[in-house]
């Protein structure tokens, strides 16, 4: 053998070495243990070429800069604490197109967190107690943006805007959802916005969604917003706080939504009730069977709005859905 190939297999044990450094197993379990002198290429050929379906991937408690990964495969995935930086081009942290997947204990840093691909059903993602910071002024990142996405529970985490100009939390196309225990704070446009398209994505509808003991404050514009097309939504037990419009606005056509138990002060308006809004797709929107029930709303400007936008002073009885407003406490 020469010296030449010599040197280069030496050189290329060493590489093989150094990965496997970073990772360790309990093959029993298939759970992958990662330290923090990974980079977002090592741990993602980790994700593509050594886990399978079921595994675990333990992260140790640290940082990672520049990381921007592609969830394919059905994975617990858990965070211990950890820091992951995104990239300074503001590409999403974590992009998930696999059912199964669960996100734990993080702390994400950049323009877009989590994220799912609308070409990509996915269903069962778990999104649990992490940090996320959102840290761009742009007009195109939110926190997390579950589009096409039937069955997720998003619950526990904290998600800062910091100002940013889009959404904490936004539901396209989206189904069996549950939004519960977050705080949701400083956004310029919505803490929760719901719909059924976006853009130009085509959909079949947003529906069976539970918002429950959420904090929602220091929003621009609406606490939690409705698309069109949105139905059989619960909104049960939040606290919403300086909302700079409304703390719910179900400004577009929607079905069979709850309202009850919840907290809401010193906001522009409470909970904002829109119909005939023919922004849009041009089409006058219709609202059937709303309930408002057992809401402590008081200190905003108005607490119960009810809008018919080509004459907006009309009264509930004028509007063509069936509402039911009763044993609210209004201040």
């Amino acid at each position: 053998m020469n010296k030449k190939i010599k040197r280069i297999l030496i050189l290329s044990l060493i590489l093989i070495i150094g990965f496997l450094a970073m990772l360790s197993t309990t093959s029993a379990a298939n759970t992958w243990n990662i330290n923090d002198n990974a980079s977002s290429s090592n741990i993602q050929t980790i994700i593509d070429h050594v886990t399978v379906d079921g595994d675990t991937i333990n992260f140790a408690n640290g940082t990672y800069n520049n990381i921007s990964l592609n969830i394919s495969k059905s994975l617990n995935i858990q965070g211990n604490g950890a820091t992951f930086n995104g990239r300074t081009d503001g590409s999403v942290v974590l992009s998930v197109t696999a059912d199964n997947v669960i996100i734990n204990n993080f702390t994400l840093n950049s323009g877009s967190t989590i994220t799912t691909n609308h070409f990509n059903s996915v269903s069962n993602l778990n999104i649990t107690n992490n940090i996320i910071n959102i840290n761009k002024l742009t007009l195109n990142y939110h926190a997390i943006f579950l589009n096409n996405v039937h069955g997720a529970y998003v619950a526990g985490n904290i998600i800062n805007g910091n100002g940013v100009i889009q959404n904490g939390i936004v539901l396209v196309n989206s189904s069996d959802i549950t939004i519960q225990g977050n705080d949701i704070h400083d956004f310029v446009s919505n803490g929760i916005t719901m719909d059924v398209w976006w853009g130009s994505f085509e959909s079949t509808g947003t529906f069976n969604i539970l918002i429950q003991e959420n904090n929602i404050f220091h929003i621009g514009e609406n606490g939690i917003f409705f698309g069109g097309g949105v139905s059989h939504v619960e909104i049960i037990a939040n606290d919403f706080t300086t909302i700079f419009a409304n703390a719910i606005n179900i400004a577009r056509s929607s079905t069979d939504i709850l309202i009850e138990n919840n907290i809401i002060t010193d906001c522009d308006i409470g909970i904002r009730i829109e119909e005939n809004n023919r922004f849009h797709m041009g089409i006058p929107t219709q609202l059937n069977n709303v309930t408002i029930k057992d809401n402590d709303i008081w200190g905003n400007w108005d607490g119960v709005f009810l809008v018919k936008l080509n004459n907006p002073t009309v009264w509930a009885s004028d509007l063509n859905f069936n509402n039911t407003i009763i044993n609210n406490i209004f201040f």
